[in-house]
């Protein structure tokens, strides 16, 4: 009979993914980001994931760069121009 010792390299895996990222992120999720000042709304976006930097996190993010939809642009954005949507 063996006594189990530890977490499992799954249970460790999955907590290193949850340590690794802001508090309040999970997985992928919709947010509102801010554009540079003065170029109009929020624009509605998607975070692909958190990248934790000297500066602070920021997150790559896909958004709609235009009112009808037409551009899309993926960038990395610092977690400050972001909000949950």
């Amino acid at each position: 009979m063996s006594t189990r010792r530890g977490w499992t390299l799954a249970e460790r895996t999955a907590l290193t993914r949850a340590a690794a990222l802001p508090p309040g992120t999970g997985r992928t999720r919709h947010c509102w980001v801010a554009p540079p000042e003065g170029q109009g709304s929020e624009l509605p976006g998607l975070v692909l994931e958190w990248q934790r930097r000297p500066e602070g996190w920021c997150a790559r993010v896909v958004y709609l760069a235009d009112d009808d939809g037409s551009v899309c642009v993926q960038a990395w954005v610092d977690s400050a121009h972001l909000r949950p949507a």
